[in-house]
């Protein structure tokens, strides 16, 4: 699949704030930001939702998590293919709260890639990033977990490990996008990260536990 960069990808996670009818109320918000601004927006809900989310909204809809393994018996399991099935079109891949070996990430990445999906691999520090990019996925995150869901983002509390970061996956290739996250809440945090040359950013807590997420996703986007 073919995006736009900038991006903003909205990770949903499992917080009881998206459930019921309230997930597609930010899922709607952001989909009226991203033809307002012409920014892409991509949403991550909750596994068991994404078909939901791509038959009602306009926007693309990502994985939160896929597999290494094959369309076969694996109870519980999620292979690619399955989420392809739903109409999403990528997935995060490796994130701190889901965590994964190398050889599942190296796996997860050439099958995306084989269905023309997009991955988005997170790593927690900026000496992952290189080698993460050296698989070619489509953007590698970085998000130390310290600063998950904080109030001072990575982009102002260690924006070394950000330019590290970014220094490492261009060394590698100049395809793969780099996103920050972890922290982030506002279009300064934003401006900070775009200083250190990201391509997007990747957020949680700071638009789904927010009490008007269409303001605070507006507010992001401008920081772009």
């Amino acid at each position: 699949m073919k995006y736009k960069l900038p991006i903003i990808i909205i990770n949903f996670k499992t917080y009881k704030e998206i459930y019921g009818n309230n997930g597609l109320k930010i899922a709607k918000a952001a989909e009226q930001v991203s033809k307002e601004e012409g920014l892409t927006i991509m949403i991550a809900p909750p596994i068991a939702e994404v078909m939901l989310y791509t038959t009602q909204i306009n926007i693309p809809v990502i994985s939160q998590h896929v597999d290494a393994h094959e369309p076969d018996r694996g109870t519980g399991m999620i292979p690619v293919e399955l989420i392809k099935s739903t109409g999403a079109v990528g997935s995060i891949v490796n994130h701190s709260e889901h965590p994964v070996n190398l050889n599942s990430i190296s796996f997860v990445v050439d099958k995306l890639k084989k269905y023309d999906m997009i991955s988005c691999v997170c790593v927690q520090r900026s000496s992952e990033a290189g080698s993460i990019a050296i698989l070619n996925p489509d953007m590698v995150a970085i998000e130390p977990p310290e600063l998950i869901g904080g109030n001072i983002s990575v982009s102002t509390a260690k924006p070394e490990i950000v330019a590290y970061s970014v220094e490492n996956v261009r060394e590698q290739s100049n395809e793969v996008a780099v996103l920050c996250g972890a922290g982030i809440k506002s279009d300064e945090d934003v401006k900070k990260a775009v200083d250190l040359d990201v391509d997007g950013i990747l957020i949680s807590s700071g638009v789904v536990l927010s009490k008007n997420p269409k303001e605070i996703i507006e507010n992001l986007a401008s920081g772009f």
